[in-house]
C-alpha cells in the first residue's frame, strides 16, 4: 500500500499536466510585457494578458491572476466572449492550484460555455480536459470520464490526432485510478499507435509509462518493467528531466515490489539526484519516503528512519499534508521496530491528529492500529483495548463509506448510460420510422399503379366483350332475316350487297378491337417484366450488402457458405463483422419468404450495424436482446391477440482472436461444433427475436475453440427440404450425421456435398425455403 501512494503521487502529477502549459521564460514574458505596454486597442490588450497570464500561472500564480482578472475586466467591457473564456480559464487554474477544487470547476464550466458561444472548438476541449482533471484530482472519475469523452468527440470532429491522443492517455489515467485495468490499457495502447505514427516522442513517452504504471497494479512486473524502460529512454533521448525522474521512481518501485532491493536503491537514488538538482520538493520527499521503506525491509532502520525525516521536514515545509501523515505513520512504525515504543505513541498520535484534521480516515485507521500495537506491547492493554476499539469502528465506516461510494458511482454510470441510451434510441427510431414510412409510401405508390392497371385492362375486356357480343347478336340476327326472306334478298341483290359490305365493314372493326385487346396483354406483360426486374435489383442490392466471407478466411484455416434463396431474393442471411479483437459471425432466418423477407433481412442487418460496430457490443446475448427490442420496436409490435408475430430465428458467435474462446447465443436456431468426428451442439433458446410469450434474457454459451474444429451456423431451411422416396422433411438428425461424415473434408469440397446431397433429395420438388449453411474451420 505504501508504494502505491507514491506511484498515485506521480501520476497525480502527471495528469496536472493535462492543464494550458507555456513556454515561461522570463525572457519572453518580459517581452510580452513590453508588446502590452506599447499596444493601444483593447482587443490586443486583452489577448496579451491572458497570454501572460497563463504562462506565469505555474510560477507566480498571483502575478497570474491580476494578469487575468485584469483581461476579464477588458473582455467583458469590450464584449469580448472568446477573451473572457481564456481569463476564467485562467481563474480556474489558479484556484484548482490552491486546492479550492470546487471554484476550479465553476470558472472552467464558464470558460467551456464562453468558447462554445464562439465555437472555439479547441478551447472548448481544452476547458472539458482541464475539468476532467479537476474531477480526478476529486477522486470522481466517471464525471472525469465522461467530459474526456466529450472533448475527445469535438477532437475526432476536428481530426486532431495528437489531441485524440492526449486524450486517450488521460481516459487511461482516469480508468487506472479508479481500478479499471481493462479499460485503462485499452485507452493507453490506442494513444500509443497514435503517437508511433506521428512520431511523438514526448506522447509516446507518457504512454509508455502509464501503461507501465497499469502493468504494475495488475502486478505483471516483467511487463511493467519493459514499458517503464521503453519510457526512460524515450525520455533520456529527448532530455525530460522530469519526466526520468517519474520513470525511474516507477522502475524503483518495481525492482522493490520483486525484493530486488539493490536496483530498487539504484533507481531511487537516480531519481532522487535529478528531483534535488530541479528543486522538485513533492518528487523529493516522494523517492525519500519510497527509499526509507526499502531500507526498512532490509532492516536497515537508521537509514531508512534518516530517509523518513527528512522527507516529514519536506512536506511540513511545502505543505503536502497527504503524504505527511504517511511518513509519520513510516517513523512510527520504526520506532517500534528499533524499540523505541514511545517515541513510536508520539509519531502515531502527530499522523492520527493530522489524519483526522484532513479528513484521511485510511491514514488514520493506520495510526490506529499502530497505537493499538504499540500499546499492546507496553503491556497497557486498556488503552490497546480502547484504540483497537476505535480501529474496527473505523475500518467498518471506511468500507461502509466505500461500498457506499462504488454504489453511487455504479449507479450514477447506470443512470448517465440509460439517458444517453434512451436518446440514441429514440433518435435511431425516428429514423428507422422516417425509413419505414419512405418505403412503405413508395410501395404503396407502385401497388397503386398495378392495381389501376389492373382495373384499366379489366375494364377494356368488359367493354370489348360488350361489343363483340352486342356485334354477334346483330349478325345472328341478321342471318335469322337473311333466311326468313332469302327470296326477297335474291330479288333485292343490291341491297344484300350493301348489307354485305355493311357485314365486312362490321368484321374489319371487330378485327381492330381484337388488335386493341392484344396491345392490353402486352402492356400486363410488360408491367410484370417491370416488377420482376426491380425485384432482380432488389436482390443485387440485397447481395451487395451482405459481408465478404473473406473476414473468415484471413483468420481461420479455411471456410465455406451455403447459400440458396427460396424467391429471387432471401429472407435469410449472414452476417460478419470484426470489433475491438472480436469477430461477430451470425446466420439468421427471418419470417417469410421474397420481398417481405428480403425487409427484414434489410433491417437486421442495419440494427446488428448500429449495436456491434458503431456501440462496440460483442457479448453474443446482449447483442440478441438489443437486436429484439430494436425489431419490436421498428415493427410496433404490442403483443395483442391476433398480431402477426414477424421477426426472425438466429445463431451468434463471438470469438475472442487473441484467446480463441466462442461465445454463442441463439434465438431458436443451435450452433454445430465437430470436432474428432464428433458432433456437439449447442442450442439456442427458445425464444425468436420478436414479440413472444416468454420474453427472458438470451443465454451465453462459451466454448474454447482447439485446432481443426469445424462450426456450423445454419437455418432450418435445409432439413425442413421435402423429398427422398417418401417425400418428407430431410430433418436435423440426418443433417448433423451428415456433416460429421464430411467434416474431414476440405470446406469448399463440404460444400459441394451438401448441394449434391441437397439436389439428389429434392428430386423434382421445389424448393420450399430459404437454404443457409456457413462453415468455419479453426
Amino acid at each position: 500500500m505504501k508504494i502505491i501512494l507514491a506511484i498515485i503521487l506521480s501520476i497525480t502529477a502527471l495528469l496536472k499536466t493535462e492543464l494550458v502549459l507555456s513556454n515561461n521564460s522570463p525572457t519572453q514574458i518580459d517581452s510580452l510585457i513590453s508588446v502590452l505596454n506599447n499596444s493601444k486597442a483593447d482587443t490586443t490588450k486583452a489577448r496579451l494578458m491572458n497570454i501572460i497570464a497563463a504562462k506565469l500561472i505555474f510560477s507566480d500564480s498571483q502575478k497570474a491572476i491580476e494578469y487575468a482578472n485584469k483581461a476579464l475586466n477588458l473582455s467583458i467591457k469590450n464584449h469580448n466572449i472568446v477573451e473572457q473564456g481564456a481569463a476564467y480559464n485562467s481563474i480556474g487554474t489558479f484556484f484548482y492550484l490552491k486546492k479550492e477544487l470546487d471554484s476550479a470547476l465553476y470558472y472552467y464550466h464558464k470558460a467551456r460555455k464562453l468558447f462554445d458561444l464562439s465555437n472555439e472548438k479547441n478551447r472548448s476541449t481544452k476547458s472539458l480536459m482541464n475539468i476532467a482533471v479537476v474531477y480526478s484530482e476529486k477522486s470522481d472519475y466517471n464525471k472525469a470520464i465522461k467530459y474526456n469523452q466529450e472533448a475527445l468527440k469535438i477532437k475526432i470532429s476536428l481530426k486532431d490526432s495528437i489531441g485524440i491522443a492526449t486524450i486517450y492517455n488521460n481516459l487511461g489515467n482516469c480508468y487506472n485510478l479508479m481500478g479499471d485495468v481493462n479499460n485503462a490499457m485499452t485507452n493507453f495502447l490506442k494513444s500509443i499507435n497514435i503517437y508511433e505514427k506521428l512520431d511523438d516522442k514526448n506522447g509516446l513517452s507518457t504512454a509508455y509509462y502509464n501503461l507501465s504504471s497499469v502493468n504494475y497494479y495488475k502486478e505483471s512486473y516483467d511487463i511493467a518493467l519493459k514499458y517503464c524502460d521503453q519510457s526512460l529512454k524515450i525520455r533520456e533521448e529527448i532530455n525530460n528531466p522530469y519526466g526520468i525522474a517519474y520513470s525511474l521512481l516507477l522502475k524503483g518501485a518495481i525492482y522493490e515490489r520483486t525484493k530486488d532491493y539493490q536496483k530498487a536503491i539504484e533507481c531511487f537514488n537516480k531519481s532522487l539526484k535529478i528531483e534535488r538538482e530541479l528543486s522538485d520538493k513533492q518528487g523529493i520527499a516522494s523517492v525519500l519516503t519510497n527509499l526509507s521503506r526499502v531500507y526498512q525491509s532490509q532492516n536497515k532502520y537508521d537509514l531508512a528512519k534518516k530517509m523518513s525525516i527528512e522527507a516529514l521536514s519536506i512536506c511540513r515545509e511545502t505543505g503536502i499534508v497527504r503524504l505527511e501523515s504517511s511518513i509519520l505513520s513510516d517513523l512510527a512504525a520504526l520506532e517500534s521496530n528499533s524499540g523505541n515504543p514511545k517515541a513510536a505513541l508520539t509519531y502515531y498520535n502527530q499522523s492520527l491528529t493530522l489524519a483526522r484534521n484532513n479528513g484521511n480516515k485510511a491514514e488514520a485507521r493506520d495510526a490506529l492500529s499502530g497505537l493499538s500495537d504499540v500499546y499492546s506491547q507496553l503491556k497497557d492493554y486498556k488503552n490497546a483495548y480502547e484504540y483497537h476499539r476505535m480501529f474496527l469502528f473505523l475500518k467498518d465506516s471506511l468500507f461502509n463509506e466505500e461500498k457506499n461510494k462504488q454504489l453511487a458511482e455504479m449507479d450514477a454510470k447506470y443512470q448517465s448510460e440509460k439517458k444517453e441510451k434512451e436518446i440514441q434510441l429514440l433518435n435511431k427510431n425516428k429514423e428507422l420510422q422516417k425509413v419505414e414510412i419512405e418505403k412503405k409510401q413508395a410501395q404503396v405508390n407502385k401497388q397503386r399503379l398495378i392495381i389501376f392497371g389492373f382495373i384499366g385492362v379489366f375494364v377494356i375486356i368488359i367493354v370489348f366483350s360488350f361489343i363483340i357480343l352486342r356485334l354477334y347478336n346483330q349478325k345472328k340476327k341478321a342471318n335469322f332475316i337473311l333466311a326468313n326472306k332469302n327470296e326477297e334478298i335474291l330479288q333485292k341483290n343490291e341491297e344484300i350487297t350493301a348489307q354485305r359490305d355493311e357485314i365486312e365493314a362490321q368484321r374489319d372493326e371487330i378485327s381492330n378491337q381484337h388488335s386493341i385487346v392484344t396491345i392490353q396483354k402486352e402492356k400486363i406483360e410488360e408491367i410484370h417484366k417491370e416488377i420482376t426486374d426491380s425485384i432482380q435489383y432488389a436482390r443485387r442490392i440485397q447481395r451487395a450488402t451482405l459481408p465478404k466471407t473473406e473476414t473468415l478466411k484471413s483468420h481461420f484455416t479455411d471456410s465455406f457458405l451455403l447459400f440458396k434463396p427460396r424467391d429471387i431474393v432471401s429472407g435469410d442471411f449472414y452476417w460478419i463483422a470484426e470489433v475491438e479483437n472480436h469477430l461477430i459471425v451470425t446466420v439468421a432466418d427471418c419470417t417469410g419468404h421474397g420481398v417481405p423477407g428480403a425487409f427484414m433481412s434489410m433491417l437486421g442487418m442495419s440494427i446488428l450495424k448500429e449495436v456491434v460496430i458503431k456501440e462496440y457490443i460483442t457479448h453474443p446475448s446482449l447483442i440478441l436482446k438489443r437486436l429484439r427490442k430494436e425489431i419490436i420496436n421498428a415493427l410496433q409490435q404490442k403483443g395483442e391477440f391476433g398480431e402477426q408475430k414477424d421477426g426472425m430465428d438466429m445463431a451468434l458467435i463471438s470469438i475472442d482472436l487473441s484467446t480463441n474462446i466462442l461465445q454463442f447465443a441463439g434465438a431458436n436456431n443451435p450452433l454445430y461444433i465437430v470436432t474428432n468426428n464428433e458432433l456437439i451442439e449447442l442450442k439456442g433458446d427458445k425464444m425468436p427475436i420478436a414479440i413472444h410469450e416468454h420474453m427472458e434474457a438470451y443465454t451465453t454459451q462459451e466454448f474454447s475453440l482447439k485446432k481443426g474444429e469445424c462450426l456450423y451456423l445454419l437455418s432450418d431451411g435445409f432439413e425442413d427440404q421435402f423429398g427422398g422416396p417418401n417425400n418428407k422433411k430431410f430433418k436435423s438428425k440426418p443433417l448433423k450425421e451428415l456433416l460429421c461424415s464430411i467434416s474431414e473434408l476440405p470446406l469448399e469440397d463440404q460444400k459441394n456435398e451438401l448441394e449434391q446431397e441437397l439436389i439428389k433429395w429434392m428430386g423434382t420438388n421445389e424448393q420450399i425455403d430459404d437454404i443457409t449453411i456457413l462453415g468455419i474451420k479453426i
